[in-house]
């Protein structure tokens, strides 16, 4: 556009009314060409914040999770402690596969029901 610009403003080396004319259409496409480079950088500004923001929901979604996660490990160690405890007082002895955590759950169940 700019070439067609220059060849109007070549061809109307006489005609002092077409000149401003084509001056001013000059002057436009100068003010377009700023604005349009300006709304490409907001709009990739802006783009970079929508992805910063989902970057910073999952992240708090995550952290929660891990939270929730420490949360249920504190509770199945002392749930473990006590249920250790118990067979301390109740003088119950565990065999080896017990020991080891394997089969907790089992024997934590066998206890409820006795």
């Amino acid at each position: 556009m700019r070439e067609t610009i220059k060849e109007l403003h070549q061809m109307a080396a006489a005609d002092t009314k077409l000149r401003e004319h084509i001056a001013r259409l000059q002057n436009h496409l100068d003010v377009l060409q700023t604005s349009t480079q300006r709304l490409s950088s907001r709009a990739e500004l802006y783009g970079a914040v929508q992805q910063e923001v989902r970057v910073s929901n999952a992240i708090e979604v995550t952290t929660k999770h891990v939270e929730i996660l420490v949360q249920h490990k504190t509770k199945d160690a002392q749930l473990l402690e006590e249920a250790r405890k118990l067979l301390v007082v109740n003088n119950i002895a565990l065999p080896a596969t017990l020991q080891s955590g394997e089969c907790f759950s089992r024997l934590l169940t066998s206890i409820d029901r006795s």
